[in-house]
């Protein structure tokens, strides 16, 4: 899945969590639901723009949260673009107040 178009829908998506991440740089808190609210407000904004596919946003992308130790939030969300791929898996980690973008190759 190299294609010019999907590398740079990968870097976006880099940049935008990244982005995301700096501004919750200070937010650890497990219990605080807007990490959650701001990412599903971020997808669902993709989803609407018709850069992920399926008939309700929930085809288009899914988060789920888990805490993985302590200190550490984890949001692990796997997408459906409207490229000619299959989903993306992605993470999104705070550990010890900073966080992180991962793509994983699902």
């Amino acid at each position: 899945f190299r294609a010019a178009e999907i590398m740079r829908f990968l870097g976006f998506l880099r940049r935008q969590l990244q982005a995301l991440g700096e501004q919750l740089v200070f937010n650890a808190d497990v219990n605080d639901p807007r990490p959650r609210l701001l990412l599903e407000q971020f997808f669902r904004r993709l989803y609407n723009q018709g850069a992920l596919r399926g008939r309700v946003p929930e085809e288009g992308y899914r988060i789920t949260q888990s805490q993985p130790q302590d200190g550490a939030i984890q949001f692990d969300i796997q997408i459906a673009p409207a490229f000619p791929i299959d989903r993306l898996f992605l993470t999104f980690v705070n550990l010890d107040g900073e966080w992180r973008a991962e793509l994983n190759d699902g």
